[in-house]
C-alpha cells in the first residue's frame, strides 16, 4: 500500500473533547438533514443521488487484467473499485481423503479507498477480515470450485489465493467483491504440471480453465422508512436497515443476513429477496457476458 508522507491527511493531532463533540453534533445534523432530504424525495420515488429505488448504480466488470497472475479481475460498482488476482503454489492434498486442493481469500483496503481509512487500524482489519470470510464462506456454500480438480497427484494439490484490493469503498462492497472474486475465478486457468526429482514443476504455456459451477451473487438491500432501496451507497448504509441476500447463478438461495438497522418485516423481506433474484439474473448475465469477451483481451497490467 502507499506510504503516506508528512502533509497526508493520515497524520493529524490528537483530538480534543471540543472536537469530539463537533463530531457528534455533524453526525446528529447529516443524520437529521439525510432523513429530512431523503424521506422528501422518496415520497416522489427517488433517491439521494436521484436513482429509482430498484435501480442499481452502473457496473463496470473486466477479466484477465492482470498479467503476472493465474486470473483476475476488475470491477467498477459506482463509485466503489476492487481489484481481484489469483495466485497458486503447492501443497500437499487436504481434505477428508487427502485428495483436494484449498482456496483462501485474502482481503486488502487500499490506504485510498475512503477518507479516514488509516485512523483506526483495528476497524481497517476487521472490515477486510469481514470481507474475506464472507468472499469465501459463499464460494464453499454453493461449491463454486471442485477441489478436487485442485488436487495433482497424492503427494501435491493447488493451493489457490485469491487477493482481494479494496481500491474505492463506496457501498454494496461486499456485492463487489464477490463479483470481481467470481469473475477472476472464472478467468483463472490452471497449468499442467509434471514431476521431476520429486518437486511439482509447471509446464509453460499450458493448462485449463478453472472448473467453474454454480456460483454465488450477492445483493445488498435498504430498508429506508417504507422504501426498500437496492445496491446501497456508502450514504444510504449509513440510514438503512441492511440486508444482505445472496442467490447463486441458477437462482437457489444461499443466505439472507441482517446487519443493521430496525426490524424488517416479513413481508418487507419476501420483496427484498425477489429484488435480490432480478438483480442476480443482470449481474449473472455481466459476467458471463465479460468471461467470452475478456479472453480475447490483453492484460491492463
Amino acid at each position: 500500500m502507499p506510504k503516506r508522507t508528512k502533509s497526508s491527511a493520515a497524520i493529524k493531532k490528537p483530538k480534543t473533547e471540543s472536537d469530539s463533540k463537533l463530531d457528534e453534533e455533524l453526525e446528529i445534523y447529516e443524520k437529521f438533514f439525510f432523513e429530512k432530504f431523503a424521506t422528501e424525495l422518496g415520497d416522489k420515488g427517488l433517491r439521494h443521488d436521484g436513482r429509482r429505488f430498484d435501480e442499481e448504480r452502473q457496473r463496470i466488470i473486466k477479466s484477465g487484467v492482470l498479467n503476472k497472475t493465474l486470473g483476475s479481475a476488475y470491477v467498477a460498482w459506482g463509485e466503489a473499485k476492487v481489484l481481484v488476482g489469483v495466485k497458486g503454489c503447492f501443497v500437499p492434498p487436504c481434505g477428508p481423503d487427502s485428495n483436494e486442493g484449498k482456496l483462501e481469500v485474502r482481503c486488502t483496503i487500499a490506504d485510498t479507498a475512503y477518507e479516514g481509512v488509516g485512523d483506526d487500524i483495528l476497524q481497517t482489519r476487521d472490515q477486510s477480515n469481514t470481507v474475506a470470510e464472507f468472499v469465501s464462506l459463499m464460494i464453499n456454500t454453493s461449491q463454486t470450485i471442485d477441489l478436487k480438480s485442485l488436487c495433482c497427484n497424492e503427494d501435491f494439490a493447488w493451493i489457490l489465493h485469491l487477493d482481494i484490493y479494496i481500491l474505492s469503498y463506496s457501498g454494496s462492497i461486499k456485492d463487489a467483491c464477490l463479483a470481481a472474486a467470481i469473475t477472476a475465478l472464472i478467468n483463472t486457468t490452471i497449468p499442467d504440471t509434471e514431476v521431476v526429482d520429486e518437486v511439482p514443476v509447471v509446464v509453460p504455456n499450458s493448462g485449463k480453465k478453472l472448473e467453474i459451477s454454480r456460483y454465488p451473487i450477492s445483493s445488498t438491500i435498504g430498508k429506508f422508512k417504507n422504501h426498500l432501496l437496492i445496491d446501497l451507497s456508502q450514504t444510504e448504509e449509513a440510514h438503512s436497515s441492511i440486508i444482505n441476500i445472496v442467490h447463486d447463478s441458477t437462482g437457489r438461495l444461499l443466505n439472507v443476513s441482517k446487519s443493521s438497522g430496525p426490524p424488517v418485516s416479513a413481508d418487507a423481506l419476501r420483496t427484498a429477496i425477489e429484488m435480490s433474484r432480478n438483480a442476480t439474473k443482470k449481474i449473472k448475465q455481466e459476467i458471463e457476458s465479460e468471461a467470452v469477451t475478456g479472453s480475447k483481451k490483453k492484460a491492463l497490467f
